[in-house]
């Protein structure tokens, strides 16, 4: 209340200064900044699970009855999906809070969606942290949104009360998967439905994962999210087709109209989708200041946008599609600016020279815009974006009036066979081009180490060139400069530890085993010959931790080994593979030291209580290769003999030194 205060007065005193127009002080500034932290902070902390008292976390037991209610379908897999829900009752005792649920469901995709309720006895699970180092954290992701808990759930594990057929969400919901059918009798190849579908109606969970890398690859994942790009393009079409509207007496006002609802009926269409609802509330602001005849900045507009919901929703900071969508419309505003500046100039260009131009300056911007979260979450960045901007955008636009004309039509009649074969085609056109791009593998860069101070002092330096060329001062791009200077002296002390340092890693796979010493810059396996994809992967993971490339060394002749023993740092490590031999016994006996660390892989036949008893190791560790029954001897043996088990199934991968 009192930084409250005094910025009102601050802000009256520079009203009484400059009658006209003034320049806010840096007190006006650090004061507001402060205020709008604390602010948050105050927000955050008050609906907080540890402040909520009537979570369901704080009585929840192992076997109670608990009553959710299903809100936001996630994903739809293989006779899956996956929703998030509220927790509206335990044992008929009501309470609040959010979990993650996987249903096991119909292939009809008939028996779950939005507003039904579910009554089960089954445990709610803590959302673990990830199995290797480097893995998508899904837990840290899931806290973002105060979600902490998880379900799993089979067909016969709950009793569902259909929700009311009433209701916006649920209609639109209902709306989007009608639609979804009508295009599934349009188009009959796989590839191009599941494109359609994510282009048109936002839903991409049946997109496959090597068409996904695709788009990943060229840079065009942004196109498949129903966001700003798509409502923009939306906005642009009922502009146009309104037009003619202001030749009316009031005309002006019935246009507006026109295109809140256009708008927002494109958000039901999309089944009420996060992204699009958000997108949608920013251009209904721009569209209202257009209205009352006020000039409206971008910039503005994005902060009175974002300001609105993180008023009502304080976590969507943390959200990572809120925090790509505003960077990038920030990184476009901030384009636009520089772009209007140089029409200032009188400088004459042709309509597809500026066409091109404004293309380029916008991808380039809202790229640019997003690149330190690219980077940061996604430890990658493709150069072909501005390909397949120059590309792609300009197809989306036709795709998109293409497309809804064409399901329109399939809703009313029956649509000739050549317009479902032209429409098919025009798909598999954009297809084939976002699988060219993305298979130019030199222009994509993968596992690019970026850790939190590097996005820190990128967004920095941007900003100051940002800055730089707003304000016409070179002062900014000399500051901008040093940040850089500083990213580049963080990364060479980072690798200049990494060079001094040693670890052995076990990682987990279930039904598999991989075994790495990673001495400075070299990793080298202990018992693979090769690796198939999903176990480098594991490597890939793992190495975007750390700064600069690895070199990956095998030895043919220790990977077939039944019995390996090395030192990591001055720890000495025994890694059993298979069944012992008589050479690997004879070389255990004949240890001077007996090992720290023992490692079990592949459930090797021994007499587990006489090994152990004889060579007494300070941990031992056994990986997702061995079965059950292995783990249990093992775990009981160790606990008689007072040895720590490690054990990677449920504590994840074994690092040493930790």
């Amino acid at each position: 209340m009192v930084l409250l205060v005094c910025i009102f007065f601050l802000l009256a005193r520079e009203r009484r200064i400059q009658n006209k127009s003034f320049a806010f002080s840096p007190g006006y500034f650090l004061l507001t900044g402060v205020f709008f932290i604390l602010l948050g902070a105050h927000m955050t902390t008050k609906i907080s699970v540890g402040n909520d008292k009537n979570h369901f976390s704080q009585f929840y037991s192992s076997g109670d009855l608990v009553t959710i209610l299903l809100q936001k379908r996630i994903s739809k897999k293989e006779g899956r999906q996956r929703f998030q829900a509220r927790v509206i009752s335990l044992n008929n005792k009501t309470c609040d809070g959010k979990i993650y649920v996987s249903i096991e469901v119909e292939t009809s995709e008939s028996r779950v969606m939005y507003g039904d309720t579910l009554r089960t006895r089954n445990s709610l699970q803590s959302i673990r942290t990830p199995f290797n180092p480097g893995a998508f954290d899904f837990r840290q992701y899931a806290a973002r949104k105060n979600i902490f808990h998880q379900l799993y759930l089979k067909q016969d594990d709950f009793i569902l009360k259909r929700g009311k057929k009433k209701g916006l969400i649920r209609s639109s919901i209902g709306l989007n998967r009608n639609l979804q059918e009508a295009l599934e009798k349009v188009l009959k190849e796989p590839d191009e439905l599941s494109v359609a579908k994510a282009l048109l109606l936002g839903d991409r969970n049946e997109i496959p994962v090597d068409l996904l890398d695709s788009f990943k690859g060229a840079g065009a994942m942004h196109i498949l999210a129903i966001s700003g790009l798509h409502v923009g393009i939306i906005h642009l079409i009922f502009l146009f087709l309104t037009r003619p509207l202001t030749l009316l007496k009031n005309g002006r006002v019935l246009r507006v109209i026109f295109i809140l609802l256009g708008l927002w009926s494109y958000a039901l269409l999309t089944g009420m989708a996060v992204s699009a609802t958000r997108s949608v509330s920013m251009f209904t602001l721009f569209t209202l200041g257009q209205a009352v005849n006020r000039k409206i900045s971008l910039l503005n507009n994005l902060v009175n946008s974002a300001f609105v919901l993180l008023i009502l929703k304080p976590m969507l900071l943390f959200d990572v599609g809120f925090q790509l969508s505003y960077s990038a419309l920030t990184g476009i505003a901030v384009g636009a600016i520089l772009m209007g500046r140089k029409k200032k100039q009188k400088k004459r260009f042709l309509k597809i020279q500026k066409y091109f131009l404004g293309l380029i300056v916008v991808s380039c911007s809202a790229q640019l815009g997003v690149m330190p979260l690219s980077l940061y979450y996604f430890n990658q960045f493709s150069g072909l974006f501005l390909f397949s901007s120059i590309l792609i955008l300009p197809l989306l636009g036709i795709t998109l009036v293409f497309g809804y004309s064409t399901l329109g039509g399939a809703l009313i009649f029956n649509l000739p066979e050549y317009v479902k074969e032209v429409f098919q085609a025009w798909l598999k056109l954009i297809k084939t081009a976002i699988e060219w791009l993305g298979s130019i593998d030199a222009l994509i860069l993968k596992g690019i180490y970026f850790p939190f101070s590097f996005w820190i002092l990128l967004s920095l330096s941007l900003f100051l060139v940002s800055m730089g060329f707003l304000k016409r001062k070179s002062i900014f791009i000399y500051a901008s400069g040093i940040c850089l200077i500083c990213m580049q002296l963080v990364w060479i002390h980072q690798r200049v530890v990494l060079i001094r340092d040693e670890k052995l890693i076990v990682f987990h796979r279930r039904g598999e085993s991989l075994v790495v010493s990673r001495k400075g810059t070299v990793l080298k396996l202990k018992n693979k010959k090769e690796l198939p994809d999903d176990m480098k992967k594991l490597l890939e993971d793992y190495s975007s931790q750390l700064p600069g490339d690895f070199l990956m060394q095998r030895n043919q002749r220790e990977t077939t080994a039944p019995m390996q023993v090395f030192y990591v740092r001055k720890a000495l490590v025994c890694l059993i593979n298979e069944k012992i031999d008589m050479v690997s016994q004879a070389a255990l006996g004949s240890l001077t030291l007996d090992p720290d660390i023992v490692i079990f892989s592949n459930a090797p036949r021994l007499n587990l209580e006489r090994l152990l008893g004889e060579i007494r190791p300070k941990i031992v560790v056994a990986d997702g290769s061995n079965h059950k029954g292995f783990v249990q001897r093992c775990r009981s043996t160790c606990q008689a003999l007072g040895i720590e088990f490690h054990l990677t199934l449920e504590k994840g991968a074994f690092l040493y030194p930790k």
